[in-house]
């Protein structure tokens, strides 16, 4: 099988510094582009203010009486220049100290539990003079007796306090920048258009207009920049302050993220190994969401229809040209409206025939654009649903372990389709919309810019509303689709199972119980609906003051003859296809921040690799069985501060039947598990024929073992598909000789449909003792060389235990197999090879029946003390268990009759 060796930890990697660095190069990039862009400002406005006096007849330096002159000077763009860099760099600075505040408060937040006003009320209970174990006993109020939860959550209630404090000012402070550049920006609108340009030299007249008027256009632009950089400066402070604050808590003791680790390492170090070898390798339970935005969620959508190139390049190119027709349509309205004041009959004609083409042309291109769009939002709904359904299967045990089904099928329904729903549109909205925009602006900027400078004005806040709105909702939507998943996963629980609610009467609990998650969910989406709407009403608005500046100033210009009506026409239909397109952009990212919320949750999913990858290691062709566990140490993620198995050692040969016994709770199924590689351990390690279990193929590794569970896995499908299941090809032949050494193969053949009977959702057609031996005819299908029982016949009934039983015993007997077996019938245990005893995750005994009987006062020994004392109960309360009873009875007599017992 090649060289057998074993598993060697690798050195552990902590990625904290590369966090804190990366942060501390994204603050620097962000700051060095904010001043840069400050400097570009301040070059822009002394430019302007140069060109201005050279090509004038002003020659002074800005004093106060140039301040004044408003239409003919620009020293007063140089001052506001200089007050707005003093503001923002104050701002900038005041906002990142919040920022960072904010930031370790509520990463502090994650590893305590977050409290309520009240909280300070919880150290107080009724009492009758005493404390016992914090538990409440008489009616006088009395302070509980601990020494450390009172301090933690006066850590909690500070932290919380500091979180909401800091987010509160920093939202103050990036709200008073909003306002300043608001301010400048339609300060530097109403220069734009009351500025009279007086350029003197008629050589120079027309370059040195275009010159000063693209500068000072250029300074709103400026402006918002610097408005947008400023609210990164501030984010950049607060990723570095999270990424300092995580980097510190992996060295603390208490923290969260090592948990597992001190668990660990008390336990190695007790034992003299030094080594962490169960953190490097398994499971790790659930995985931290990535935070994905709207611009992540497009990229993805597009990257998700790539392999739809064909189509996409189609109505690609149909989105050009309906856009660029699109674009022409306005400027043959204006024209027709112009020959129709000049009386132009011809020209009139020929222009109508144009738009009657141009309109046609429109029309089409945009039919094949939205059936190719159309076409590529379904298929890429069918890959998310298969890449999700994938990611989901291959997750570790351990994540399975912290969810529940009604989670994941909420993602698989209710956030796919919310995911996918913006694809069959957003695609073909968001870039046709686009297209418009830019050429609308380029359209206005060629017809008067003076005129696009005072319309524009309005855009910055419309857009800064859009953000707000988007960054708000995306995590509004977020926790929405959170609720519905616990509602759908309560719903899955009551209806699977329903026999239980009709039992006890609860269909009103579970109803409530559903209400109380689809009503919170409801409260969040009437929050985003109110939000929503006062983001539309605003920006609606604020669209509407533009119209009415243009048409103010629009009609201004015509009756001085500097503009014709039909160009004030054409400008303003221009201008409504820059709002209905920004509009309809704006809706597709409100589209898109809901759909971020479930994108989360469906893409942090389809990208979490599984620890355990059941397709890497070393393959095996063939299997011995031999078994051996080596310092075993195991503790589920749910439950870290519990440990299960400590120090295990055991050793089971080729071909041997070991049988693990204990009480409840002792680890004996947990070694099953990690058998199964369904868990890794945290520490020790599991050789398999030499090899460590972690180093193997788990694919080929399985396809050599077998596993009857306690609790019966069925598929609603036929038993044949059951009994079948993951195999791809078999014979008739083996499926009946298995299911007749199950003791299935009559009770099969008794239904009418014989092997192809369905057999209902989890197998609810059958009963225990039939799904039970329909499992061993799959697992002896398979003809397995290692074989895993565990509790197979615990919660049957005795009928059918004693059918389960006796094909166990048949298998068992067969030999040729290794076994691991984990049993509470003695009469089973007692034929074993060797039986380890387990109790509180340690192996405390370990031999054959006869040998682990000498033991007096013994585990093993006060067991089957207790089996022998139950089975003479079941005798005296029911003598028909007499002639079952009287075979366990004697064998154990047979085995104590020389005075063991």
């Amino acid at each position: 099988m090649g060289k057998k060796s074993g598993y060697n930890p690798e050195t552990p990697v902590f990625l904290g510094t590369t966090n804190v660095n990366l942060a501390r190069k994204q603050r620097a990039w962000r700051l060095a582009l904010f001043i840069v862009t400050f400097c570009i400002d301040i070059v822009a406005s002394l430019m302007l203010f140069t060109i201005v006096h050279l090509w004038s007849d002003k020659s002074d330096f800005p004093i106060w009486s140039s301040l004044k002159d408003f239409y003919r000077d620009t020293s007063d763009l140089i001052v506001l220049c200089v007050i707005r860099i003093l503001c923002l760099a104050g701002l900038a600075h005041v906002g990142s100290l919040l920022a960072m505040s904010e930031a370790v408060a509520k990463e502090e937040l994650k590893f305590k539990p977050k409290p309520k006003r009240d909280d300070h009320l919880k150290g107080l209970v009724q009492v009758n003079g005493k404390v016992r174990n914090g538990e409440a006993i008489g009616s006088i109020r009395e302070p509980l007796l601990t020494k450390t939860e009172p301090k933690l959550e006066v850590k909690s209630i500070t932290a919380y306090e500091e979180w909401f404090s800091g987010s509160s000012k920093k939202d103050i402070v990036l709200f008073a920048t909003f306002l300043i550049c608001t301010a400048f920006q339609a300060y530097v609108g109403a220069k734009c258009v009351s500025f009279y340009f007086d350029v003197e030299h008629s050589l120079f007249n027309v370059r040195v207009e275009v010159l000063q008027s693209v500068l000072m256009s250029t300074t709103v632009v400026w402006i918002n920049a610097e408005s947008s950089l400023l609210s990164r400066v501030v984010d950049a402070n607060r990723v570095l302050a999270r990424a300092m604050f995580l980097n510190s808590k992996r060295s603390r003791p208490d923290s969260h993220d090592s948990r597992v680790s001190v668990i660990t390492n008390s336990v190695n170090l007790a034992n003299g190994d030094p080594t962490e070898e169960g953190t490097l390798k398994g499971d790790k339970g659930l995985k931290n969401e990535t935070e994905i935005d709207q611009n992540s969620y497009l990229l993805r959508a597009i990257r998700l229809a790539k392999n739809e190139a064909c189509l996409l390049a189609c109505a690609l190119l149909c989105l050009g040209l309906s856009s660029l027709s699109s674009l022409i349509l306005p400027s043959y309205q204006g024209r027709i409206l112009d020959h129709v004041i000049q009386r132009d009959v011809s020209l009139f004609k020929r222009d109508v025939l144009l738009l009657i083409a141009f309109s046609l042309m429109t029309g089409l291109f945009e039919a094949v654009r939205n059936l190719c769009f159309a076409v590529v939002g379904k298929r890429v709904l069918k890959t998310l649903q298969d890449k999700l359904f994938m990611g989901i299967v291959i997750q570790d045990i351990a994540y399975f372990d912290g969810t529940t089904s009604g989670e994941l099928t909420s993602r698989l329904t209710n956030d796919v389709s919310s995911m996918a729903e913006p694809v069959n549109w957003m695609l073909s909205a968001l870039l046709r919309n686009c297209l418009s925009l830019v050429g609308g602006f380029t359209m206005c900027f060629m017809i008067s810019w003076k005129l696009s400078m005072l319309a524009f004005t309005t855009m910055a806040p419309i857009m800064h509303i859009t953000a707000v709105y988007s960054r708000w909702s995306r995590e509004l939507n977020r926790k929405r689709y959170a609720l519905l998943a616990e509602a759908n996963s309560a719903a899955s629980e009551a209806i699977g199972n329903i026999r239980t609610v009709r039992a006890f009467s609860t269909e009103d609990t579970e109803l409530d119980r559903f209400k109380s998650k689809t009503y919170g969910a409801m409260q969040k989406g009437v929050r985003d609906a109110y939000a929503y709407a006062g983001a539309v009403a605003v920006n609606d608005w604020l669209d509407l003051g533009a119209s009415v500046l243009i048409l103010w100033y629009g009609g201004v210009l015509v009756m001085n003859d500097r503009l014709s009506a039909g160009k004030l026409i054409t400008f303003q239909l221009y201008w409504n296809q820059i709002q209905s397109a920004y509009q309809s952009i704006m809706s597709v990212l409100m589209s898109l921040t809901r759909a971020a919320g479930a994108a989360q949750r469906v893409l942090s999913l389809v990208d979490a690799l599984p620890d355990i990858d059941r397709n890497s290691g070393t393959q095996i062709s063939k299997l011995d069985g031999e078994i051996k566990l080596e310092n075993l140490y195991f503790c589920y993620q749910m439950r870290p501060q519990h440990p299960v198995l400590q120090g295990v050692d055991l050793t089971v040969g080729k071909g041997d039947v070991c049988a693990l016994v204990g009480r409840s709770g002792g680890g004996k199924s947990t070694i099953v598990h990690l058998l199964m590689r369904f868990y890794d351990p945290t520490a020790g390690r599991i050789l398999l024929d030499g090899w460590d279990l972690r180093d193997l193929n788990l694919k080929s590794v399985h396809q050599h073992m077998g596993l009857v569970a306690q609790e019966t896995q069925m598929f609603a499908c036929s038993i044949l598909e059951n009994i079948t299941y993951g195999l791809s090809s078999w014979r008739q032949e083996d499926l009946e000789e298995a299911a007749k050494y199950a003791n299935a193969h009559d009770f099969i053949m008794k239904f009418p449909e014989g092997y192809a009977t369905r057999v209902g959702e989890r197998g609810v057609r059958l009963s225990g003792g039939q799904r039970q031996r329909i499992a061993i005819a799959r697992m002896l299908l398979r003809r397995p060389k290692v074989l895993l029982l565990d509790e197979a016949t615990s919660s049957l009934d005795t009928e059918s235990e004693a059918l389960v039983q006796q094909a166990l015993d048949r298998l068992i007997g067969e030999g040729g197999r290794t076994i691991v077996l984990v049993a509470h019938r003695l009469s089973t245990v007692r034929n074993a090879d060797n039986i380890a005893v387990l109790d509180k995750g340690r192996l405390v005994e370990q031999g054959t029946h006869e040998e682990l009987l000498m033991q007096k006062s013994g585990v093993y020994e006060k067991l089957v003390r207790r089996q022998l004392h139950k089975v003479s109960n079941r005798i005296m309360e029911d003598p028909e268990e007499l002639d079952t009873a009287a075979d366990t009875i004697d064998a154990l007599i047979d085995e104590t009759s020389n005075g063991k017992l």
